[in-house]
């Protein structure tokens, strides 16, 4: 099950160890791409760090070229930020989930390259 608080929350919302974990993925970013450039999980979020980075998700909307969306994924697979999942589109607020990006074959190929530890594709 996925949850969607869109921000990192509370620790024991996140354990499933616990008991008290609401879902196995947790999306714990969904905005703009500019934006997430800033976001540091620590020191207040640590707990993402125990956790697989297959539990946690990002959902960046205004990735508004191909070189911002592979920027975000480096980001995301960072050590730092620990995170599995990245969706990237460069649709604005309001429905940016509604479509696929124009980049969407090198959004995949980006995906491709960093899972397999290659040079990121051309623009």
């Amino acid at each position: 099950m996925i949850g969607y608080p869109g921000t990192y929350p509370a620790a024991a919302y996140a354990s499933a160890n616990s008991g008290t974990g609401v879902a196995d993925v947790l999306v714990t970013y969904a905005c703009n791409t500019a934006a997430y450039q800033a976001i540091d999980p620590q020191p207040a979020h640590t707990w993402i760090y125990a956790k697989d980075n297959t539990a946690q998700a990002m959902l960046l909307h205004t990735a508004s070229t191909c070189t911002d969306m592979q920027t975000a994924l480096a980001k995301a697979n960072s050590p730092r930020m620990n995170t599995g999942m990245v969706y990237a589109t460069k649709l604005t607020i309001g429905t940016p989930w509604s479509a696929l990006p124009t980049y969407w074959p090198q959004l995949l190929g980006t995906v491709d390259a960093i899972n397999k530890k290659r040079t990121l594709p051309s623009c």
